[in-house]
């Protein structure tokens, strides 16, 4: 469960990371870019969070994809 849980500090930490350079950059590219990046992460994020819950409450856990 801790690698789980370490993968989704990561994940957050990636998501701020290109939220911050979403609003650095002056470039409207490399904002769009950057901003789905985030998203990306994000989503990233409640993958590993189902994952974790499932497992810690239900001791099994089932890949399906979204």
């Amino acid at each position: 469960m801790s690698i789980i849980s370490a993968a989704m500090d990561l994940e957050k930490q990636a998501e701020k990371a290109y939220a911050d350079l979403a609003v650095q950059t002056t470039d409207p590219q490399g904002y769009k870019m950057f901003s789905r990046l985030s998203e990306e992460e994000h989503k990233h994020y409640h993958l590993l969070f189902d994952a974790y819950w499932t497992l810690n409450n239900l001791g099994t856990w089932t890949w399906s994809r979204p």
